[in-house]
């Protein structure tokens, strides 16, 4: 439970928001909560909010503090006009409407994916997208898994 005395001070508003950070991170990639060191053709999940972008690590320096991912093509199998049996649900309300339901993706390599690079935090066990503070919201990697989510409710 949230306190409401950690809000008086900025450093409390910091952990505040990165304990609201964790809670959705935590809701939105069930997956796995553990790090996994990154090993070349395996998943990788990079995190942008409560949005996640399947992709495969293509390079790893020789200190293994630094992985460079390249994102995949990932095709939604049952988006809401499909006719899969779990199709996505929508109806309107909200800002833009609302979307029920379990996204299901397949995967392939894409040759001219992004790049990106990341690097281990050792202060908190965690890989994080290069330039990205490490105590910010977003920018997390997860090795060992290969994962794309859309919140097309954000």
């Amino acid at each position: 439970m949230i306190q409401k005395n950690e809000i008086k001070t900025r450093k409390g508003v910091d952990r505040v928001r990165m304990i609201l950070y964790n809670r959705i991170m935590s809701n939105a990639n069930t997956e796995t909560n553990t790090e996994t060191a990154p090993v070349i053709g395996e998943g990788a999940t990079y995190t942008v909010w409560t949005d996640s972008h399947a992709g495969t690590v293509v390079k790893i320096s020789p200190n293994g503090k630094t992985a460079w991912i390249q994102l995949d093509k990932a095709t939604l199998l049952n988006g809401h006009n499909s006719n899969e049996a779990d199709k996505l649900k929508f109806s309107p309300g909200g800002f833009m409407g609302h979307t029920d339901g379990n996204q299901r993706y397949s995967y392939e390599r894409d040759p001219n994916g992004e790049i990106i690079k990341a690097t281990y935090r050792a202060k908190l066990g965690i890989w994080k997208i290069a330039g990205h503070a490490t105590r910010s919201p977003g920018g997390r990697i997860r090795f060992g898994v290969r994962r794309h989510y859309h919140d097309f409710n954000f």
